[in-house]
């Protein structure tokens, strides 16, 4: 049978592992903020070229 020690530094052990896996690494981050840029690019250029063609059609 365990000791009551041994148990808690068991519960101990499993609580860290569990807190360890709930961030990001550093390869997720730079792979989402990658999308995002690309999404935020993308926006720029439509609205970039909506403002030049109600430009020219104002002219």
């Amino acid at each position: 049978m365990r000791s009551a020690r041994a148990v808690a530094n068991l519960t101990d052990a499993r609580a860290e592992r569990a807190r360890a896996g709930h961030g990001f690494t550093l390869i997720e981050v730079v792979v989402a903020l990658a999308i995002v840029a690309i999404g935020v690019a993308a926006v720029m250029g439509a609205l970039t070229s909506s403002a030049g063609t109600t430009s020219y059609l104002r002219d």
